[in-house]
């Protein structure tokens, strides 16, 4: 194992399933947290699942992985808890075919309950959270509220598979239209909530060509003019309802796509970003203060930024919400769906 600047313990829950089994290789790749970062990874399951979670363990061993310092993998959380410092929460009842988000809420809150007075306890004031298991945005705001020595900026919630199935939605949009594929796709947002109400945010949105030319999307896919030119409640559809239709064709969510995601918002939030082209990205967080009028202690998918901070002369990093996007009428109307939303998910759970 080679001498590196830096070791992270990063623990894994709901780590024999699916979405681990995509993630793990990942998280050791060099890609995440950067090359010059060793992992100390610890695994964490329930008890059905520990021979699959041994399993799991010894592949991990098998593949020695360069980044990998060492790994545990347990069903007691007093062993792999302790003294984490990156937290991937995807342990949670899975959606089902036909199972409603609201279904989710009650089963899954007390589970994220018992975990977050699990970190409160064993993690410290600068342990990152990402949860993932859905509902998530409700469950992060329960997760803060059971963790309150952990600072509520250091909670999040997965909206990034949102963000990247609106890119490649926009561009096969833009491929149809102009016949032509665009290299890559830029500046479109989720906004809310992760769930059929979510709000794809496409009109600050750009195509950059193969010969480095922008084009824009407002003005080849969101004609308001033309209702004929305007593919926006196709695109909203889509996106809002692409879970489900991944559920319906594989009896089972999303894991491969899901895992590629936690590994870029991660690596936006807290690793190894240098390289990376979207400095503007799609993260749930607290909505406190927010600039765009959303209720406060809500947690909610903004676009952020990721920006260096200064206290106590000492170097931090920070995340801050964007304000520049335009939000028309119709927009306004979208956030307000999905905000209502959220407040009903946290009535829901408020006597928890």
């Amino acid at each position: 194992m080679a001498q590196r600047q830096q070791e992270l313990v990063v623990l894994v829950t709901g780590a024999a399933g699916r979405i681990s089994y995509s993630l793990l290789p990942l998280l050791l790749s060099g890609r995440v947290f950067g090359q010059h970062v060793n992992i100390k990874l610890r695994l964490f399951d329930i008890p059905e699942s520990a021979d699959r979670l041994e399993g799991v363990r010894m592949e991990i061993m098998d593949s020695y992985f360069e980044y990998l310092s060492d790994v545990v993998a347990s069903t007691n959380p007093e062993i792999v808890f302790n003294g984490v410092q990156v937290v991937i929460l995807l342990g949670g009842f899975p959606r089902l075919p036909g199972m409603e988000r609201r279904d989710l809420i009650m089963k899954n809150a007390e589970n994220i309950i018992a975990q977050a007075r699990l970190l409160n306890t064993f993690g410290s004031s600068k342990t990152k959270v990402l949860v993932v298991a859905n509902p998530a945005n409700t469950n992060c705001l329960v997760a803060i509220k059971h963790a309150p020595k952990i600072p509520s900026h250091n909670f999040s919630c997965l909206t990034r598979l949102d963000e990247q199935r609106l890119k490649a939605i926009c561009s096969q949009a833009l491929q149809r239209r102009i016949n032509q594929l665009p290299h890559s796709i830029h500046n479109v947002f989720i906004l809310g909530n992760h769930s059929t109400t979510q709000v794809a945010h496409i009109t600050n949105g750009y195509a950059l060509m193969e010969d480095n030319s922008k084009l824009f999307l407002s003005e080849t896919l969101e004609d308001e003019k033309d209702p004929l030119k305007n593919e926006y409640k196709h695109i909203l559809h889509t996106v809002q309802n692409r879970g489900a239709e991944i559920i319906k064709k594989m009896q089972v969510s999303s894991a491969l796509s899901a895992a590629e995601a936690i590994g870029q918002h991660l690596r936006d939030w807290i690793g190894d970003n240098i390289n990376n082209t979207e400095s503007v990205f799609s993260m749930g967080i607290l909505s406190n203060g927010n600039p765009y009028g959303v209720p406060d202690d809500l947690v909610f998918s903004f676009p952020v930024v990721r920006m260096k901070s200064t206290t106590n002369d000492e170097e931090n990093d920070m995340i801050v919400i964007d304000s520049s996007l335009t939000i028309n009428e119709s927009v306004r109307r979208l956030i307000t769906k999905t905000v209502e939303e959220l407040l009903d998910e946290k009535n829901q759970i408020s006597h928890l």
